[in-house]
């Protein structure tokens, strides 16, 4: 299988090497093209990948090929792109809130998924959710959710749903880290170093993760576990309530899912 990929982000970059890692494919299987001349350089290095400037190579050369370019520069791309060589390919958008029915009206030979993943994907710990478009086969279906599964889990979605997937699994890396980050600078002034506080943080957010996923514990029955009556955990709880802390995380999710609809209406 040849991967093809349009835009060498930090995402495209964590995807490749999953695959690569994998070994799903081989570095001479991946050829990735970009406005930037430094950065295909640096990433041939570090790969062994193709490098090019022209997006028309990547499509002639791609059995799957993957959009890895901002939602507000997609636009654009695609134009020059179905002018010079119209992909007829799978194709993969990591682009937030570009809808498939915009994707297929620019590409109508295309069979298209919609996909978002999130930086996970570095350590191959990623949520990846997805939605397939009109043309998309079975066979396609499979390899979309392979691809995704190289480096974490995958979970197809009904479209109308792809805005809230924005805002939980690929901005919620940041929000669960500006958390964690409030914590770690708390518990670093009460002596803690900063890197002991990082790494209780860190380690206990993981095992947090496990015993949701993994523990078979509901987000509820855990805190139930933690907490007693008149005891730290419930202190910190209620705070939280005292603070209006669901009210704000709702208030920030709202924000993010409604970013996610405005970036459909553009380009």
């Amino acid at each position: 299988m040849n991967i093809g990929v349009i835009g060498a982000g930090n995402m495209s970059e964590a995807m490749i090497a999953a695959w690569l890692q994998s070994r799903l494919v081989e570095p001479d299987e991946i050829i990735l093209a970009d406005v930037r001349e430094d950065r295909l350089s640096a990433l041939q290095r570090r790969y062994g990948v193709a490098v090019t400037l022209r997006n028309h190579e990547v499509v002639s050369a791609s059995d799957v090929l993957v959009l890895g370019v901002k939602p507000q520069q997609l636009a654009d791309m695609l134009g020059a792109l179905q002018a010079a060589a119209a992909p007829t390919c799978l194709v993969l958008s990591i682009a937030a809130g570009k809808r498939l029915e915009w994707l297929e009206e620019r590409l109508p030979s295309a069979r298209l998924v919609r996909v978002m993943p999130n930086i996970a994907c570095r350590t191959r710990v990623a949520m990846s959710a997805f939605c397939a478009g009109t043309r998309v086969t079975a066979a396609d279906r499979s390899t979309a959710r392979s691809l995704l599964e190289k480096f974490g889990r995958a979970m197809e979605v009904p479209e109308p749903s792809m805005d809230a997937v924005t805002a939980v699994s690929g901005s919620g890396p940041a929000f669960f880290a500006r958390m964690l980050q409030a914590m770690v600078t708390a518990a670093a002034a009460e002596g803690l170093t900063q890197d002991q506080a990082q790494i209780l943080a860190a380690q206990t957010m993981r095992g947090t993760a496990s015993l949701l996923l993994d523990g078979g514990m509901s987000p509820q029955e855990l805190i139930d576990a933690v907490s007693s009556a008149r005891g730290v955990t419930v202190a910190g709880l209620d705070v939280m309530d005292r603070r209006r802390f669901d009210g704000i995380v709702k208030e920030f999710m709202t924000e993010s899912i409604q970013r996610s609809r405005e970036l459909a209406e553009t380009g």
